[in-house]
């Protein structure tokens, strides 16, 4: 199953010299289609390092170089534009707190170019929402009011949780403004719920320079409720599962915290439904109970 080999080497618990030749066109396509590709060179070129088995100049392993140069040419405008908003945050005296993958790449994954990403998310308090967007457009972003979430539902309800906007070098960065963690808040969150994970951050040092984020716990919980409760499972590729495998294993995790504000906020089948993919994924540590 190129699945099964392809997490099992991304996780290094095969060694990719030990892979028949015949087998690396499916997993290089499964890499490819869950967005893994760049994880995947990484992996292969460090295991070359000593004993090159593989011609990763060969037409077979051109996509994936090529994503992950891509993907490492855009980080560098991901890093600029996460400097550029928490500066303009910071300058009109509101919190930003980065979440999913512009910290993860920073903070769990062996490079951030290893991480593709299609935009930046921080969150920033509801109250603070409007002024947060004056601060961003100031800096110089385009609010896009006609995004997919900013509209109300058939019953009136505001069902937006963010600020869709472009900014950064050619407007070529796509940031989500958070002002709520999930859409439909009035649904799956309340005001306490969002109290709560404000009060749960920490500050990270990263190449790209101090940030703050969510703490394990918070940050780990709100991974797992995300992919069920905003995305649902046939939206979620493997790099969401990648992204909790390595948050559990770099990351020193309370799971009696986690599990009581899972229970609390009644996020439990969630929480377990998506530990339980990664699990089958990745055979995750920590996953058996």
């Amino acid at each position: 199953m190129p699945l099964k080999t392809l997490t099992a080497l991304l996780t290094q618990q095969v060694d990719p010299p030990s892979i028949p030749a015949a087998h690396w066109p499916p997993i290089i396509k499964a890499a490819l289609a869950h967005d893994l590709a760049p994880m995947l060179y990484w992996v292969v070129r460090q295991a070359d390092a000593a004993a090159p088995a593989h011609d990763l100049e060969s037409d077979l392993w051109q996509p994936v170089k090529s994503t992950a140069l891509q993907t490492a040419a855009r980080w560098e405008m991901y890093e600029d534009t996460l400097r550029q908003v928490d500066t303009a945050l910071g300058d009109a005296g509101i919190p930003a707190v980065w979440l999913k993958g512009g910290i993860l790449a920073n903070t769990v994954y062996p490079k951030p170019w290893t991480r593709p990403m299609v935009d930046l998310d921080v969150l920033v308090p509801h109250h603070l929402r409007q002024p947060a967007l004056q601060a961003l457009e100031r800096s110089g972003f385009q609010y896009d009011p006609d995004h997919l979430w900013s509209h109300r539902d058939t019953r009136g309800i505001d069902n937006s949780h963010h600020f869709a906007l472009q900014g950064g070098m050619g407007r070529a960065v796509a940031l989500e403004l958070n002002f709520w963690l999930l859409s439909a808040p009035h649904y799956w969150m309340s005001a306490s719920q969002m109290a709560w994970f404000h009060q749960q951050t920490r500050a990270v040092d990263t190449a790209a320079g101090r940030f703050r984020t969510l703490t394990p716990e918070a940050h780990l919980l709100y991974l797992v409720a995300h992919a069920q409760l905003q995305h649902a499972e046939h939206e979620v590729t493997h790099l969401h599962a990648m992204d909790v495998y390595l948050f559990i294993t770099r990351e020193a995790i309370d799971w009696d915290l986690l599990v009581a504000q899972a229970v609390a906020f009644g996020w439990t089948a969630a929480a377990e439904r998506s530990l339980r993919r990664v699990k089958q994924c990745f055979d995750t540590p920590g996953l058996d109970a």
